[in-house]
C-alpha cells in the first residue's frame, strides 16, 4: 500500500514539473520571441504546436494563444476556447498566485464574449442572451468535433495496426470434416471514415493582413461560424486555422 501511495505521489509531482517545465520547452521560448516580435501568426503556430506536443498540459501557451485570438485575430470564439483550457488548468494548479491569475482570465473570457456579441447584427439577435446562447452552442460544437477527431484518429490507427495473429486449426486425421475454401464467408473490408470536404463554389478570397479564418468567414458569408467549411475546402493551402498567410487565394465553398 506504501508503495502504491508513493508511486501516486510520484504521478502528481511529476504532472506538476510538466506544468511548470512548459516555459524551458525551447518551442515555447521561440514562440514567445515571435509574438514579441509582433510575428503573431507565426507565435501562434508554435503555441498551437506545443499544446499538441504536451497533450494540452500547457496553460501558457492557451494562454497567450487565447490574447492572440482575441486581440489580433479578432476570433473570439478560439480565445474563448483556450482561456477555458487555460482556467481549467490553473484550478488544479498548486501555484500561489492560481486564484489571481483565473480571475485575470475570467475578465478576458467576458471580454471576448462582448466582442462575440457585436459581431452579429442586432436586428437579428436583439435580446444578447440569445447571443451567449450561440456562443455556448458553438462551443459545445467545437468540444464535440474536438471528440470526433479524436475517435477519427484512433479509427485509422486501429485500422492501419497489424491484424491480430489467428490460431491455426489442425484437424485430427480422418476424425472430423475438413472445411473448404468455399465454405468460409469472406471477410469484408472495414470503411476507413471519410470527412466531407465542402464543394468548390468557384468564389475565390485573397487573405490579407489581420485575416483569420473566422473573420474571413463573416465576411463571405455573413456568419462566423463556417470556418471551418473553408478551412476543410482549402486543407492543401491551409494545414490548420492558425497557417494563414497573407497573398494567398483561397477557395470559398
Amino acid at each position: 500500500m506504501l508503495a502504491g501511495l508513493a508511486l501516486l505521489a510520484g504521478c502528481s509531482q511529476q504532472n506538476s514539473l510538466e506544468v511548470l517545465n512548459e516555459e524551458e520547452e525551447p518551442i515555447f521560448r521561440r514562440a514567445r520571441d515571435l509574438y514579441a516580435r509582433g510575428m503573431e501568426n507565426e507565435a501562434l503556430e508554435n503555441f498551437l504546436k506545443l499544446i499538441q506536443r504536451r497533450n494540452g498540459n500547457a496553460p501558457e501557451s492557451h494562454l497567450d494563444a487565447g490574447n492572440i485570438y482575441l486581440k489580433h485575430l479578432r476570433d473570439p470564439v478560439s480565445a474563448i476556447y483556450h482561456f477555458k483550457h487555460y482556467e481549467a488548468l490553473m484550478q488544479r494548479s498548486d501555484r500561489d498566485d492560481a486564484e489571481t491569475r483565473i480571475a485575470l482570465v475570467e475578465e478576458r473570457i467576458k471580454t471576448a464574449k462582448k466582442e462575440f456579441a457585436m459581431t452579429f447584427d442586432a436586428k437579428v439577435y436583439k435580446d444578447p442572451l440569445e447571443r451567449l446562447k450561440l456562443l455556448d452552442t458553438i462551443e459545445a460544437l467545437r468540444s464535440e468535433n474536438e471528440l470526433l477527431k479524436r475517435q477519427l484518429t484512433d479509427a485509422r490507427n486501429r485500422l492501419n495496426s497489424p491484424e491480430e495473429p489467428q490460431v491455426a486449426v489442425h484437424r485430427l486425421e480422418d476424425s472430423a470434416p475438413v472445411l473448404r475454401p468455399e465454405a468460409t464467408l469472406p471477410r469484408e473490408p472495414i470503411p476507413e471514415p471519410t470527412l466531407q470536404v465542402p464543394q468548390d463554389s468557384g468564389r475565390r478570397y485573397t487573405i490579407k493582413s489581420g485575416d483569420s479564418l473566422y473573420k474571413i468567414s463573416r465576411q463571405v458569408y455573413g456568419d462566423g461560424s463556417r470556418w471551418r467549411d473553408i478551412l476543410e475546402a482549402n486543407r492543401d493551402l491551409i494545414p490548420n486555422e492558425s497557417s494563414l498567410k497573407v497573398g494567398t487565394t483561397i477557395r470559398i465553398p
